[in-house]
């Protein structure tokens, strides 16, 4: 019998790329390919403007570091663990509150996707995949119990299957973000 494993993104395997707007810099870890749905790692040092993206709902999770935000003229501070859900549309610009923040970006198109999230942890064991549209974002930095090390914002997509699938365990326990993606209501099934 074969079950459906975890197929791992690791954040240090993917090259960077400028954002639309040439301010900043990003690492996409996993997307829908037609545009439906992105996840990327973005690095926040300098005050920048963020690219507006009409039409698309945004999520961002911090990493690491500080962040603080300026949406739609409303200001706020995150570390660690926080998030911010805007429109793509919204007048949005961020700085880093010490050297450097990373945060996980996900982005989807209003008229494609709708998305659900919830944080949990601290978590020990990751079971199998029990959704095909369901993903797992690490929020810290973790080793496994067979020795792998994962760093923060590695993403746990499900892939292939295997007869050999295994949940992910850890040494420590860890704080997750898990996603879940549907099609938005109107929108055609691809």
């Amino acid at each position: 019998m074969s079950t459906t494993a975890w197929r791992v993104i690791h954040p240090s395997g993917v090259v960077s790329t400028r954002w639309a707007n040439g301010l900043g810099t990003t690492r996409e870890l996993a997307g829908s390919g037609d545009g439906a749905w992105r996840l990327s790692l973005a690095d926040i040092g300098a005050a920048a403007e963020f690219s507006s993206l009409p039409g698309i709902d945004r999520l961002l999770i911090v990493l690491s570091g500080g962040v603080a935000l300026r949406v739609a003229g409303v200001e706020s501070e995150l570390g660690p663990g926080d998030y911010v859900e805007f429109p793509g549309e919204a007048s949005v610009s961020g700085w880093a509150l010490a050297a450097e923040g990373s945060v996980i970006n996900l982005m989807v198109s209003r008229d494609a996707v709708r998305y659900e999230f919830w944080m949990e942890g601290p978590e020990r064991e990751i079971g199998l995949p029990a959704l095909p549209d369901e993903f797992v974002v690490l929020l810290g930095d973790a080793r496994t119990a067979a020795g792998d090390r994962l760093e923060r914002g590695t993403v746990l997509l499900p892939g292939a299957a295997t007869a050999d699938a295994a949940p992910v365990v850890f040494t420590e326990g860890i704080r997750i973000c898990r996603v879940r993606l549907s099609a938005s209501a109107g929108s055609v099934q691809r």
